[in-house]
């Protein structure tokens, strides 16, 4: 190993272990910051867990369902008579890896889907490339009804979140838009002007990448035997992590009165959340929900009830990612025992 490759090791390793943990306290810092830690566990106590056990067992169906989804771009690719039970364990596997590492569970969940199948890895991580891309547009889509539908609690929530201010935008603290437009002018000049230098860079290799990913998995989607099944396995998915808040808000009295575009608000902005790269969000999305939760305006939601909901909604989805992700290690395991088992049968 060079000192160049052992430099850029050491400092990835640092990244993962060191900062992005740091980062993680630090973000918990501020969410729980000034809050009645007893108070909020009182609120959790008292939750309904009819719902919550609801809210779990929709975030393992959307598993199921990203795992069956998985299928029809292998199938078009050759790979026929795929277990759907590999499958879903192999994605399964992904959640509890990135509690672990950020951004290492694609790559667990190709290892797993070939120990458990034998395909080879670089042909399962094109597949996944292709469902990151078309969840990317989702998501945007997400954020584009909901802008729609919510666009003051949107503002709200950019503005805080862009200030780090307290009070709600007005007619005469609205500037911070000016100051993003001026950014993003200034942004788009120096671009243009150094074009040439700046197609050298890492960063724009990576951006030129996921662009081209993008366009190359809608071009794929549309050359799929079965695209309309990939199609609605993808809005499924989607409606599953609408229903994860949906449930979860039923589980407080506080949060009971949320409407159907209050669910939405709030899915997006924990869908934003999970582009920080943390370990599960941890830390990210409970921030995201101290901001975005109160801009709603519902006096009976209270600071500590905000932080209530989101304790449990992220708490209930780790375990839920910890448990069946733990299931589906052993079971992926099991399936490679098999697999190698039947293979030495098939030499003799």
């Amino acid at each position: 190993m060079t000192r160049k490759e052992n430099a850029k090791k050491i400092t990835g390793f640092i990244i993962k272990f060191v900062l992005l943990p740091l980062l993680a306290i630090g973000l918990l810092y501020y969410a729980f910051g000034g809050m009645d830690l007893r108070e909020i566990w009182t609120i959790i106590k008292s939750a309904n867990y009819f719902y919550v056990a609801l809210s779990f067992l929709t975030g393992y169906v959307a598993f199921i369902l990203i795992g069956l989804r998985w299928i029809i771009p292998l199938e078009s690719m050759g790979y026929k008579g795929i277990s759907r039970l590999n499958s879903i364990n192999a994605v399964t596997v992904t959640y509890i890896i990135n509690l672990m590492i950020p951004r290492a569970g694609e790559v667990a969940r190709c290892t797993a889907m070939n120990q458990a199948e034998g395909i080879p890895v670089s042909r399962l991580l094109g597949t996944v490339i292709l469902e990151r891309a078309i969840d990317v547009i989702m998501l945007g889509g997400s954020i584009l009804l909901t802008i729609i539908l919510q666009y003051d609690h949107m503002e709200a929530f950019a503005y805080k979140l862009l200030t780090l201010r307290q009070d709600t935008p007005t007619e005469h603290a609205i500037s911070y838009k000016a100051i993003i437009l001026i950014a993003i002018v200034v942004i788009a000049v120096i671009v243009f002007i150094f074009r040439r230098r700046l197609r050298h860079t890492i960063l724009y290799h990576k951006i030129e990448d996921f662009t081209r990913g993008m366009m190359t998995g809608i071009a794929t989607i549309a050359r799929m035997p079965h695209k309309w099944a990939f199609v609605g396995y993808t809005i499924a998915i989607w409606v599953m992590y609408y229903l994860m808040i949906f449930f979860m808000s039923y589980a407080f009295e506080q949060t009971g009165s949320l409407t159907a575009a209050n669910i939405l608000y709030l899915m997006t902005v924990g869908g934003l959340a999970q582009l920080v790269p943390v370990q599960g969000g941890i830390g990210a999305y409970h921030s995201a929900m101290k901001i975005g939760i109160p801009i709603l305006g519902i006096a009976a939601i209270t600071p500590d009830v905000a932080m209530a909901f989101a304790t449990l909604n992220h708490a209930t989805q780790t375990i839920m990612q910890l448990s069946t992700g733990a299931i589906a290690l052993i079971l992926i395991s099991r399936a490679q025992h098999i697999r190698l088992k039947k293979i030495t049968k098939q030499k003799s």
